[in-house]
């Protein structure tokens, strides 16, 4: 529970929780068909919304001190799965116009989340009992903080020399240590989650909160540089988790602020990439032309929005782009809609790269690149065309890369093997005795199971894994030793949860 918030009664939580969503389920879709929403599609899409509430009721009725991870997933797949059956349009864009779904499939795409959320959570549940956590291992990464400091002050420095080496190095070089060049990358994500320990904890001197709010800052603006919404708002995930964990209250106008920044740039998106991407404009491969690119999609978006006030657009059509962004059931119901009367499930052949994913690109340069099924479904099902492929992203979705290759078997397994994982790094990077390091190394890539909503699962599974490991190794050297098992088990509890 939140540190300073008054004392929640279990049988309260859960009686709000089945009378709201019993009461709505009953209620409320009879009263949304007046307005010509169909019933089903909203009764099903509240008792989806009801399921993805379930672990957030748990979370409030218990008292125990984890990070709700699963309420924070489960939110995720609401706001993508649910809330566009209310917000937004029956339609997904494709190459020859608007592709309208048909209410039958977008039933039958409920009815796969459903399924698919519900397996989320058994896989979790079962995977988080103590029994099991008790044969789990658990990393013990308590920090040195003389040693955190010199390790976030090289990411910062590591930072800066990354942003300029595309530019120094020849191309095909460059490919064969991406892979590398990706994972010291992701160590600032680490810096921060560390960083924001010190911080948060009352340990941190005026400089690390410098370097700190240095790495944030830099670190976001080169991830609006590429013109990729993600990375930019992935630092700032990672702080505002942080400091959840360690003062036990969210920073609700900060994330407010996030959510504010992400409906303002993502309208003009797809232009901002046209122009960085293919028209000629300075790629993100130094410091200038990263802080151009940044300044060039502000610019773009504040004169959409300045032109929508002005009356050339509704209301409507500005926050269409926004809304179908994070809409993925109507993409599902488009999926449904040709598997496999048209396109014959795949039998797990998205899934190849997994045979490969762990050998290194320095080995084996033309490995095959991670996301071939975003590429099979953006130009198998109409999205785009081969050569959209190739310059676009598209995202597949884990629910739907599961039943395009064996339709709600796949939804099934790959959803409770989704919520088992999670369950699983959990345990291993921050258990109870995991200290501070293990706590920000989880941090860092728990961002990435939210983006993972609507990835491929070569993407998702192997990105995580891969950088959890490698970043504990990297870490590893600002260990703080103990060699007392009870001072240990004493410094680690008084490091995660100071006294108030």
């Amino acid at each position: 529970m939140i540190v300073g918030s008054p004392p929640r009664s279990p049988r309260r939580v859960w009686y709000c929780y089945a009378i709201g969503t019993v009461g709505s389920i009953l209620i409320i879709p009879g009263i949304l068909s007046g307005f010509g929403f169909p019933f089903i599609q909203s009764s099903l899409a509240l008792c989806l919304l009801g399921i993805c509430l379930f672990p957030t009721a748990k979370f409030l009725s218990g008292s125990d001190n984890e990070l709700p991870v699963l309420p924070v997933l489960c939110f995720s797949y609401a706001a993508q799965y649910a809330l566009p059956i209310f917000l937004d349009d029956p339609a997904l864009a494709v190459i020859n116009g608007v592709a309208y779904q048909k209410n039958e499939d977008i039933v039958a795409a409920l009815l796969l989340t459903i399924a698919g959320v519900s397996m989320l959570q058994a896989g979790y549940f079962l995977l988080h009992l103590a029994k099991v956590r008790r044969l789990l291992p658990c990393i013990s990464l308590p920090v040195k903080k003389s040693r955190a400091r010199i390790y976030s002050m090289t990411v910062l420095f590591l930072l800066f020399a990354i942003t300029n080496l595309q530019s120094l190095i020849p191309g095909d070089l460059y490919i064969r240590i991406s892979a590398f060049v990706t994972l010291l990358q992701n160590q600032v994500l680490v810096a921060i989650g560390i960083l924001g320990w010190m911080a948060y904890t009352g340990e941190a001197r005026a400089l690390d909160k410098l370097v700190l709010y240095a790495l944030v800052l830099f670190a976001s603006i080169r991830g609006v540089s590429t013109g990729m919404i993600e990375p930019a708002v992935i630092p700032f995930a990672v702080l505002f988790v942080t400091r959840w964990l360690y003062t036990r209250r969210l920073p609700v106008k900060a994330m407010v602020a996030a959510g504010v920044l992400i409906f303002f740039l993502s309208p003009v998106k797809a232009a901002f990439r046209q122009t960085v991407w293919h028209g000629g404009s300075e790629e993100s491969d130094s410091i200038d032309a990263a802080l151009s690119n940044a300044s060039l999609w502000a610019s773009e978006a504040f004169d959409y929005w300045s032109s929508t006030i002005g009356g050339q657009r509704t209301a409507t059509e500005s926050t269409a782009a926004a809304l179908s962004r994070t809409d993925l059931i109507h993409q599902l119901s488009h999926i449904y809609s040709l598997t496999p009367s048209q396109i014959p499930f795949q039998n797990g052949e998205t899934y190849s790269y997994f045979l490969v994913t762990f050998v290194p690109r320095v080995i084996w340069p033309e490995k095959p690149i991670a996301g071939s099924a975003n590429a099979f479904y953006g130009i198998n099902y109409g999205i785009t065309t081969e050569e959209g492929a190739r310059h676009s992203t598209f995202g597949i979705s884990l629910i739907g890369e599961g039943y395009i290759n064996f339709g709600i078997f796949g939804v099934i397994v790959i959803m409770a093997l989704q919520g088992a994982i999670l369950a699983i790094l959990q345990q291993v990077f921050a258990g109870t005795e995991s200290g501070p390091g293990g706590k920000a190394v989880f941090l860092a890539f728990f961002v990435f199971f939210l983006n993972g909503v609507g990835t491929s699962a070569d993407i998702f599974f192997g990105n995580i894994i891969q950088n959890l490991f490698c970043g504990c190794m990297l870490l590893w050297w600002a260990r703080q030793r103990l060699s007392n098992p009870l001072l240990k088990r004493a410094r680690v509890a008084s490091s995660l949860y100071p006294a108030s």
